[in-house]
């Protein structure tokens, strides 16, 4: 329970003065004149909980006192006499701001005073947005806002750290020109943190706390400031395998200087995804830049070896570098296999194979055929192409001439290497027409053959 001693003066008698009458041998008579007056009433702010407090009353006189709000009791029916105490106790503000009363205290002659009494919530909220800071060695400002249903106040714990224009260390900061407290106000309230250069080599941490009324626990702002040396990192890791047939990856990159990436073998190995030129350059952020690189599909038989160099721009001092690797298999050419010549009739046969990868996607399947054996193994007529390009794929060759000898072969493609796969070649002899002296059509009733014995 606190006492407060702000007194309220009430009916305090006042000499004006003594008259004395003379008049010959007459005795003198004193008469006083007597007046009262009341003081400026002050205001009294209380918890937002249950929590009494006394308030202390002089007067020369009886006096009444009444709440303009119920959730305002007083002891004694708020009924006292002469300097005397009177104890308010209010109910828990379970409302989310500032609730006010007013106290009116009358004398038994008519004198009137008021206070007025100001209660904060009973539940404190107090955030701060962001609640974490993060600055280049070279400092800066940086804005925060803080949301408080009461009255709050700021403290750096560092020398290095400015709120709101001057310096707060060890000082408190209030969100305005009260020299206590700060006013709540739950609609926000901005500060600007300021962080002064870090002449330092390396990071530098520090705190903002806030602490409202009523609230024991404090909030706190988490501020760091980056070492002057230069640094760049990256994200995932420096060594990256990726397939054959490319892949897009994404990196991110952080640096307390401007910084820029060149890859080996730009242009035909990889290149920086939606971003013109040869150089990739960034800035200066503690907080990561995306930067994106596309590999190709490898269509050579041997793997690549992809190199991406980072370094910062730094003016002065020792630049920091970084060097990513990518790892890209090596292209495969299509396989095939199972080649096989099936239905063969006088003008007819089908031809059966199955055609497979294990990187790049086959981008053309298709067979050579011809009376001729050399222009199958040499290549030098033009291809039937195939729809269907994976798997297994049948084709039927069809106009033949009967009783001829064919040569097939297949092929596929698929970008790897110098050429298309090839199979061998695969032989066959269409049917021929029968003479007049075979029987195509057997007899449906033969004669019995008996072997001799």
């Amino acid at each position: 329970m606190k006492t407060f001693f702000n007194k309220i003066y009430l009916a305090l008698p006042l000499m004006a003065g003594v008259l004395v009458a003379c008049s010959g041998d007459n005795l003198g008579e004193e008469q006083i004149a007597s007046s009262d007056m009341l003081l400026v009433p002050p205001t009294i702010t209380l918890g937002g909980g249950t929590t009494e407090e006394t308030l202390e009353i002089q007067s020369n006189t009886s006096w009444t006192a009444k709440s303009s709000e119920g959730w305002l009791s007083l002891s004694n029916g708020g009924q006292g006499s002469g300097n005397s105490n009177l104890t308010i106790t209010p109910q828990k503000n379970n409302n989310p701001n500032e609730r006010t009363a007013t106290l009116t205290i009358t004398t038994s002659d008519g004198i009137t005073n008021q206070v007025k009494v100001t209660q904060r919530p009973g539940d404190i909220s107090l955030t701060a947005t962001p609640s974490t800071l993060a600055y280049l060695y070279s400092g800066g400002e940086q804005i925060v806002n803080i949301t408080c249903n009461t009255k709050w106040y700021a403290q750096s714990s560092v020398n290095w750290l400015k709120v709101n224009g001057y310096s707060s260390y060890p000082n408190d900061v209030k969100s305005d020109d009260d020299e206590t407290w700060a006013i709540a106000n739950a609609s926000g309230f901005t500060l600007t943190i300021k962080a002064e250069e870090n002449q330092d080599p390396a990071q530098k941490e520090g705190t903002i706390l806030l602490r409202a009324l009523d609230k024991a626990e404090t909030v706190a702002i988490n501020v760091t400031i980056g070492g002057k040396n230069a640094y760049i990192t990256v994200s995932p890791d420096n060594t990256i395998d990726v397939p054959a047939v490319g892949q897009d990856i994404l990196y991110s990159v952080s640096s307390n200087f401007n910084w820029q990436a060149t890859i080996s073998a730009e242009g035909s190995y990889a290149t920086f995804k939606n971003y013109d030129g040869p150089i990739f350059t960034g800035i200066a952020s503690t907080e990561a830049q995306e930067m994106g690189i596309t590999v190709n599909p490898n269509t050579d038989e041997e793997p690549h070896t992809i190199t991406v160099n980072l370094t910062t721009r730094a003016e002065t001092g020792t630049q920091a570098t970084q060097t990513l690797t990518i790892n890209q298999a090596a292209g495969t050419k299509p396989v095939l296999s199972n080649v096989n010549i099936t239905d063969i009739t006088r003008n007819s046969a089908t031809v059966k194979f199955n055609v497979s990868t294990t990187t790049l996607a086959v981008t053309e399947c298709g067979l050579y055929y011809s009376k001729n054996k050399a222009d199958v193994e040499n290549t030098t007529i033009a291809p039937v192409k195939l729809d269907k390009t994976d798997g297994d794929v049948e084709y039927q060759l069809t106009n033949l001439s009967h009783g001829d000898y064919y040569y097939v072969r297949v092929y596929a493609k698929n970008g790897v290497g110098d050429g298309p796969t090839y199979s061998d070649v695969v032989e066959f002899k269409t049917l021929a027409v029968p003479d007049d002296d075979d029987n195509p059509t057997p007899d449906p009733n033969p004669k019995e053959i008996r072997r001799r014995h």
